[in-house]
């Protein structure tokens, strides 16, 4: 049964914002217009600018859907709103990270992003591996710029793109409360797989850019309705739009600029390398057998159990393999091993930015893969001289009636990516063990179960109850995400006194509890409480580096660093459970 997914925000019916009767709608001006038209009679500066935008957005409160109506009722008001976003929101992904009042502004300017009218030209970035590859897409309206990536599947191993929708929902509404989340577009299928249409898009960066919107359009089209037969007979050929924050960088990147010299570990590496490609020969024999009798399903399943086992196989070499190699990095590069001071100084609240809106999650929502490369760090004054910086503030609820607030600076905002591997739990409607159940219905969901059962053989592998490593999409884990503060440790050299206290915190982390494999980095079984002693779960995680944050070391050490940088604004977030909306309030 399909799930319809509304990306809109209710009308209030109280709140009048153009003309109710369409057929005068060319012949009168609607409030807002006229409150729109007078502010830019009324502007002078940059100051009044920021001042009178901000009371127009009060005044005449806008929504998702009256946004939207305005744009189509006031179509050359346009030019005008990029004028204002120029002066208001320069930086169209710093307004996106921190979920200012002009979100749902560029939203509807660039038609949701889903809609390609605006497209200026595509980009390949990272490197494409045998699940697939991401596109940058470049959005230009009236000289204003933004930015969305688009992910590409290759095979139906990879983590379905569907589920990752499905759960990009459930974040959407919590990226309105804290900042360290992206938000979610849209989902797309190929319209042609006969055509290749996987293959043209990875070559579209290639291309000249006055093709690119065309071939877009013409190769791809959205998917308005979660149909989770569709998600696996589609699996290999779907595309996920989501937000993208220009020069953020991974937390791996961060770290890992040093070359590692492996020695012994190349024929190692060799052999990893010669897995890998048996695995895409595998992949690639499967999709040209076809589906149509006992026979030739019989033989897509023994290849199917053979690409496991060559995973597996795989998992466990690279966990050696890693092992090996991080003991060797150790030992050769251990003066380059130690964090830019930049990222030393602001650690604990790039630990923070993560665990504290993961613990007021803590039991509805899992991302069961928080590894280095799905963290970014975006430092959005760093273009200035790195001379700016954000006030957080943190609205902790009291066990007694009252608030307490956890305040800090850091010129960083951090990023948590990839959700195609999440738990959650927003009630028995929307639940991932709902989703897990109904993958294995085969009278629903037949293109689920022909080959293996219960989609797993179409990307939702981490739903069935065989893993090294504890993951389980449709089971809660409040000790698994503590996967990034455990490797951050193995990298983490302190070099100052702060330093060493962090490091300190790190070593009390518990991990790598109940699992098989080899690599107890991969992750841990749930564990309850260990605080202050130990470190077994994201709430102690989040209570532990509270301790810190408050002690008379850190704050004295925050306030000389950015003592004599600019304060840009101050971010708050509420941490209460009621879903608050975080409010950014710029200077």
């Amino acid at each position: 049964m399909s799930e319809f997914i509304d990306q809109s925000e209710p009308v209030n019916p109280n709140v009048f914002i153009g003309p109710k009767n369409k057929s005068k709608s060319r012949s009168r001006s609607s409030p807002a217009a006229s409150k729109i038209q007078r502010f830019y009679k009324q502007r002078k500066t940059r100051k009044s600018i920021l001042k009178n935008v901000g009371n127009l957005y009060r005044r005449v409160n806008f929504s998702s859907r009256r946004i939207s109506t305005f744009f189509r009722n006031n179509p050359n008001v346009s030019e005008k709103v990029a004028e204002t976003l120029h002066g208001v929101c320069a930086s169209s992904g710093f307004c996106l990270a921190i979920g200012s009042k002009e979100v749902s502004i560029i939203n509807h300017y660039f038609k949701q992003f889903r809609k390609f009218a605006y497209l200026r030209n595509i980009q390949s970035i990272g490197i494409e591996s045998q699940n697939g590859f991401v596109n940058l897409l470049h959005y230009q309206r009236n000289q204003y710029n933004a930015y969305a990536v688009m992910k590409t599947t290759m095979n139906e191993d990879s983590s379905n793109l569907m589920y990752e929708y499905w759960v990009g929902q459930f974040i959407n509404k919590k990226n309105k409360q804290f900042s360290c989340f992206l938000e979610t577009y849209g989902l797309f299928k190929s319209k042609h797989a006969e055509d290749k249409s996987v293959e043209i898009l990875r070559d579209l960066p290639k291309k000249p850019s006055n093709v690119t919107k065309p071939y877009m359009n013409a190769l791809i089209e959205p998917i308005q309705t979660i149909d989770w037969n569709e998600g696996c007979r589609e699996a290999a050929s779907l595309h996920l739009l989501i937000q993208h924050i220009p020069t953020a960088l991974s937390m791996y990147d961060a770290i890992s600029k040093h070359k590692i010299h492996l020695g012994s570990l190349d024929e190692m590496e060799s052999v990893i390398e010669n897995i890998e490609a048996d695995i895409v020969n595998l992949q690639k024999r499967r999709q040209s057998i076809p589906i149509s009798s006992l026979h030739s399903r019989s033989i897509r399943k023994g290849i199917t159990d053979a690409i496991e086992l060559n995973s597996e196989k795989l998992e466990n070499i690279k966990s050696v393999f890693f092992q090996e190699r991080d003991k060797k990095y150790k030992t050769q590069n251990a003066p380059n091993r130690s964090f830019h001071p930049d990222i030393e100084d602001d650690f604990l609240y790039i630990l923070y930015q993560i665990y504290k809106p993961l613990s007021v999650l803590a039991n509805v929502f899992t991302h069961y893969d928080l590894h280095l490369g799905n963290v970014l760090l975006y430092r959005p004054f760093y273009e200035s001289n790195n001379s700016g910086y954000i006030h957080y503030k943190y609205v902790l609820p009291m066990k007694d009636e009252g608030e307490h607030t956890i305040e800090f600076d850091s010129s960083y905002i951090v990023k948590i990516i990839d959700y195609g591997e999440c738990y959650v739990n927003a009630g028995p409607q929307y639940h991932s063990n709902e989703i897990a159940k109904k993958l294995c219905d085969k009278q629903a969901n037949p293109d689920c179960n022909i080959t293996m059962s219960c989609g797993r053989n179409n990307g939702f592998k981490k739903f069935s109850k065989v893993s090294t490593s504890r993951r389980f999409s449709d089971i809660r884990n409040i000790s698994h995400d503590l996967r990034f503060a455990n490797l951050c440790s193995i990298f983490f050299v302190p070099t100052s006194e702060h330093g060493r206290a962090l490091d300190k915190l790190l070593k009390n982390v518990v991990y790598g509890v109940g699992i098989m494999n080899l690599d107890k980095t991969m992750g841990t079984i749930e564990q309850s409480s260990g605080y202050p002693e130990k470190i077994n779960n994201v709430v102690d995680m989040a209570r532990s580096l509270e301790d810190l944050i408050q002690s008379e070391l850190f704050s004295r050490i925050n306030t000389e660093r950015y003592a004599e940088k600019r304060k840009m604004g101050t971010l708050t977030m509420y941490c209460n459970g009621t879903g608050t909306p975080m409010k950014w309030e710029p200077l």
